[in-house]
């Protein structure tokens, strides 16, 4: 036979394992074996390929199947050409030690109470490169998530919604109330109404936040002092008789830190589902994928989870 070039969709692509593998084994029965496929079926293939490439590919010298010219000049390219190809199904490989990648999380303070600490630890030992930016709930736009300009949004699940988004679910939030350790005033459990008549400090960054402490029960009551800084109130509730309302993981990690006591309280508040969010755009991302796992790791210390 002689050889012409071909056009590529002349040529059936489901062919060229095969003639991989018969370069390779130089032998109809060994390849079968390797690709799970029957004898027949192998010579069958064989023929096609022929008829596809006008050469004969392999004869036979002696009781030995040997290459021909043309087989001899693409065994190698034929071979990393598909392995090419192969990589585009294959899960992606990460070097997480030499990645330069900038994240950028939107999240609240009391997320990141509990997220910062492990977040730290792991990156700097496992992706030292990696530049992580936190940014304020309410300076973002689910848009922005959905278009990739942000990588993940960390906040309770009715504040997010994107029929395009995928999300993980974190843990339940629940709210308890904060007190200096000993105060006399403050007994546990407080009802809502005993709450009402105490002292307390409220955090409201901005109107249109995530996070409003105050905002289920507002009505009948002001807060002798609004702060824009959550991390603010273990300090000025460390010093002072007045009492704040703040996620339960978070009262529990002040209380480890602060002379802080943690009271039970019934505001009438159900726990709110917190999730982190991202984009259809790094669903297959493999550094979004090992982060997105990390989350709870970063988290179990100081968070009960959901089942």
């Amino acid at each position: 036979m002689v050889n012409t070039p071909k056009n590529l969709r002349a040529i059936d692509l489901n062919l060229l394992p095969v003639l991989r593998s018969l370069l390779k084994t130089k032998n109809v029965t060994r390849t079968a074996e390797l690709l799970h496929m029957s004898q027949s079926a192998v010579s069958e293939a064989l023929k096609r390929i022929r008829l596809q490439f006008n050469d004969d590919v392999l004869v036979r010298v002696g009781r030995n199947m040997v290459l021909t010219h043309f087989a001899h000049t693409i065994e190698e390219k034929l071979d990393s050409a598909l392995k090419e190809i192969e990589t585009l199904t294959q899960a992606e490989e990460i070097d997480l030690l030499s990645l330069h990648r900038e994240i950028i999380i939107a999240t609240a303070d009391c997320v990141i109470v509990a997220l910062g600490k492990k977040l730290i630890e792991e990156l700097r030992i496992k992706a030292p490169n990696v530049h992580v930016q936190i940014i304020n709930v309410p300076e973002t736009h689910v848009l922005e998530l959905e278009r990739g300009e942000i990588d993940f949004i960390i906040v309770p699940e009715p504040i997010v919604e994107g029929n395009t988004l995928y999300k993980e679910p974190l843990y339940k939030e629940e709210f308890i109330c904060i007190a200096r350790r000993g105060n006399q005033k403050v007994s546990s459990p407080l009802s809502k109404d005993e709450f009402s008549k105490l002292a307390n400090i409220g955090y409201r960054p901005e109107a249109n936040s995530a996070i409003r402490v105050n905002r289920p029960f507002k009505d009948g009551w002001v807060e002798q002092l609004l702060v824009p800084h959550f991390t603010l109130l273990p300090f000025l509730v460390e010093q002072s008789d007045s009492i704040a309302l703040v996620q339960r993981h978070v009262g529990e990690i002040y209380s480890r830190h602060f002379e802080i006591d943690i009271i039970e309280c019934d505001m009438g508040i159900a726990p709110m589902q917190v999730s982190v969010f991202w984009s259809e755009a790094h669903q297959n991302d493999a550094f979004h994928r090992w982060l997105r796992g990390k989350f709870k790791d970063f988290l179990a210390d100081d968070i009960n989870f959901i089942p």
